[in-house]
């Protein structure tokens, strides 16, 4: 029987952890494993990780030291070893037929390949807020500077995970779009407009809901300027790393090494400002992104 993997990574989240391991339990696919994480919490999670992994044989708790969110998701990819791998946050509400609808989607698929899909923003108490996602077109030139691949929506196959264990990056934003990056050049991304996980969004971190569109691009430009470089970098490293692991794309290759390489240039900035190499998947977005790539603020 195909193995399918569950990695959690927690830190003090005590709150809801119990809920979302419920709902990881109830998942409708067969011979699950669950491989947890903990990085240093202080709180009571670890407390709620022994009685789970105690009572549960398909849980394996690793009690690691606090290095922080990425480098712990690498680690559990590291220890990664199933026909199939999905990535979990702490604090989310996963559908029983979640897992099974995503091997569903790739399984017959040849070389990489990521599943990713919608995902329902639910408040702390879990009353519905919005469904964001419906419409995205996963690709290459969408990924140079847009994640679209939500973590807890993630699901790899083996040839995937063998990419993401090959190379762990010193400048990546956020390990699932490094694992997009990886999936839209090297392989196969299936986008679900169907939703199959309640994703928390606290107080304190719903962006652009229920605000003015004057609001709203002052938030969008503010983060971005906030994270300025950041892609670039990542997307600069993602180009060291396929020069060494059969990258073998030339138009692929030419766009990483225009927006890394050869984009102080007011010729080059000009070009993909007012070009069609890339796109972000709203336009309001895409909009801001070209503006900041025109004056030399790339994201």
């Amino acid at each position: 029987m195909e193995r399918t993997q569950i990695l959690l990574s927690t830190y003090n989240g005590q709150t809801y952890l119990e809920g979302l391991l419920d709902s990881l339990l109830r998942q409708a696919l067969p011979g699950v494993e669950i491989l947890i994480r903990d990085d240093g919490s202080s709180d009571g999670t670890l407390e709620i990780l022994r009685r789970y992994s105690e009572k549960h044989q398909n849980i394996r708790l690793i009690e690691g030291e606090n290095v922080g969110v990425i480098p712990s998701f690498f680690q559990l990819v590291q220890e990664a070893d199933g026909d199939f791998v999905a990535f979990c946050d702490q604090d989310d509400i996963w559908l029983p037929e979640k897992l099974q609808v995503a091997v569903d989607k790739i399984k017959s698929l040849k070389g990489p390949a990521l599943y990713c899909s919608t995902k329902t923003l639910v408040d702390s108490k879990q009353n519905f807020l919005a469904t964001i996602g419906e419409g995205f077109r996963p690709d290459f030139s969408n990924a140079v500077l847009e994640n679209i691949c939500t973590g807890c929506t993630a699901v790899m196959n083996h040839d995937l995970l063998n990419l993401m264990k090959a190379y762990t990056p010193k400048h990546c934003f956020m390990h699932d779009w490094w694992l997009y990056l990886l999936a839209s050049y090297y392989g196969t991304v299936v986008y679900d407009d169907a939703s199959h996980v309640w994703y928390r969004q606290h107080e304190d971190n719903v962006l652009g809901l229920g605000a003015s569109k004057i609001d709203e691009i002052k938030a969008k430009a503010a983060h971005l300027k906030k994270n300025k470089g950041v892609a670039r970098r990542q997307l600069q490293e993602f180009g060291e790393f396929v020069g060494t692991v059969n990258g073998n794309d030339p138009q692929k290759d030419a766009l990483i090494q225009k927006i890394t390489v050869k984009g102080d240039s007011f010729i080059i900035r000009c070009s993909l400002a007012f070009g069609h190499e890339f796109y972000r998947q709203k336009k309001l977005d895409e909009l801001i992104t070209r503006a900041m790539i025109f004056v030399g603020w790339y994201p």
